[in-house]
């Protein structure tokens, strides 16, 4: 049995830049990892042709980006699938909530495919093959290259798979700091991503967005700018505007998380009992504490 433990990859901002070639296809964007958000444990059994049995929190999943991860690793590594795959994912994060645990499952489930066959792959050839898989399951656009390249503020400057993209970073401090994560209910990025309007202005104001950030890249520009991208696109709703006017008042930093009726903030560990207990009263909603994905590298 092969256990691989992800982070997810919290999106903020993004710009959908989508082309034939899937390796291209990605978005620019900016965000933050959730360390250890999607725990995996994969067998591998002998078998006459391909079987595939997911089960996420307990419930089995048909279909969806797990399987055709699977799909996709046997495909393009050219290896006959004569296999019985079964996973169990433990997933400690509100999924379909733009946390980025699709591309956390997809990204997982290719290490562990390649530990358990004995088949030696970099984080980088590995996430190329989960890129692929999330490209063609609908269920996100670049959150796998944010994933492989983890750590403090993730800014992706060119779009693109983990070979193709350029990756950038915000140091942040690495003491005592708690990422906090709330969702209302789930939004299918699949289904958002068909709305051409939406993805029209994502396009257009992603880019001003991650330019702008790009030329100012401090922790206080980026939730700023995710707040400002997040409102002119129109997803920002009162109900969410008026919850991160109040966590704002106790975090470091705090947004809404593309795509979802979700929330998340940054902030000292002195501060996350205010900041849960404001989420649990607005909201009506558990706020869910974890970790930044964090470098180490940090400039006082």
């Amino acid at each position: 049995m092969a256990k691989v433990i992800v982070p997810g990859g919290i999106s903020a901002i993004f710009e959908p830049c989508i082309y034939e070639n899937p390796l291209m296809t990605g978005a620019r964007g900016a965000g933050i990892g959730f360390k250890d958000a999607v725990e995996i444990e994969l067998k591998v059994f002998s078998s006459e042709g391909l079987r595939v049995e997911n089960m996420i929190n307990g419930e089995r999943i048909v279909g969806g980006v797990g399987e055709t991860a699977v799909k996709t690793f046997f495909e393009i590594l050219g290896i006959e699938p004569n296999y019985s795959i079964e996973i169990r994912q433990n997933i400690r994060i509100p999924i379909s909530s733009g946390f980025g645990t699709s591309a956390a499952s997809a990204l997982g489930i290719v290490l562990a495919l390649s530990k358990e066959l004995d088949v030696p792959l970099t984080i980088i050839q590995a996430g190329d093959i989960a890129h692929i898989a999330e490209i063609r399951a609908g269920s996100g656009l670049g959150t796998v290259s944010g994933l492989a390249y983890i750590g403090d503020i993730v800014i992706i400057a060119h779009p693109g798979a983990p070979s193709v993209c350029l990756v950038d970073r915000i140091p942040l401090p690495a003491s005592d700091l708690r990422l906090v994560v709330a969702s209302k209910g789930r939004v299918e990025t699949a289904k958002a991503l068909e709305d051409k309007d939406l993805v029209d202005n994502a396009m257009r104001l992603g880019k001003v967005a991650v330019d702008m950030l790009m030329k100012k890249p401090t922790i206080n520009s980026f939730f700023k700018l995710a707040r400002w991208f997040a409102e002119s696109i129109g997803l920002l709703t009162k109900s969410i505007s008026d919850l991160l006017n109040e966590l704002n008042e106790f975090a470091i930093g705090a947004a809404q998380a593309m795509i979802g009726d979700s929330i998340f903030a940054l902030a000292f560990k002195e501060d996350v009992d205010e900041i849960t207990r404001i989420i649990s009263d607005r909201w009506g909603v558990k706020g869910i504490v974890g970790h930044p994905v964090v470098s180490g590298i940090y400039e006082s």
